[in-house]
């Protein structure tokens, strides 16, 4: 097997195995062992967990880009994009353990990682802000800095909540992402997000 193909390997074997368990509780051993691998290989292709930790949150940022960049289409609107986005999430979370996130953070390179991927993300927000403006579906004249900054500034407390308390992945979206965007979303907009949350509960029977 080649080198890009076994660290591929690697990553997602590990990326199984942070999740369901958490960051603390996966060892270098752990993660060989479960690979059939000896740990010099291993070390050979990742330096060390944060080594291995960073590469398993950016393969996950990018397929997560891919999926939603593959599934887009160009009759989309904003709200189209953001409820493909809550379906995505609403399933990757299921398999995600509470403490995962609160413990990526005694990390500085995944720390590091998680904030360039926001920054990102504030630019795209602008932009798709503007865009829902011009669609009728968000209300025009908010600053989407300060949208984005509130959403942002507020994710570390719910997360701190929901690993001392875990939450179902619908009623964390429900309470969070959903509500904050229904909060500047236009009277169009918000129907179609009620819609998706009636359909929602019917069909997973919430």
């Amino acid at each position: 097997m080649r080198e890009e193909s076994l660290q591929n390997h690697v990553i997602a074997t590990a990326q199984k195995l942070f999740y369901k368990e958490g960051v603390r509780a996966v060892t270098m051993d752990k993660v060989a062992q479960s690979l059939r691998m000896s740990k010099r290989t291993l070390y050979e292709l990742f330096t060390d967990k944060e080594d291995l930790l960073v590469a398993c949150v950016a393969a996950s940022h990018k397929d997560f880009k891919d999926k939603m960049r593959k599934a887009s289409k160009p009759e989309d609107t904003v709200i189209d994009i953001i409820l493909r986005t809550f379906s995505y999430r609403l399933k990757w979370a299921k398999n995600i353990s509470p403490t995962f996130f609160s413990e990526t953070s005694n990390y500085p390179k995944v720390v590091t990682l998680f904030e360039n991927h926001r920054e990102d993300m504030r630019v795209d927000f602008c932009e798709f802000y503007h865009r829902g403006v011009q669609e009728g579906l968000f209300i025009d004249r908010l600053n989407p800095q300060l949208l984005y900054l509130s959403f942002i500034t507020m994710m570390p407390a719910v997360r701190a909540y929901s690993t001392k308390d875990p939450l179902r992945p619908f009623d964390f979206f429900l309470n969070t992402y959903f509500v904050h965007v229904r909060g500047f979303a236009t009277e169009k907009g918000r129907q179609l997000l009620d819609e998706f949350v009636v359909n929602y509960r019917r069909e997973h029977h919430l």
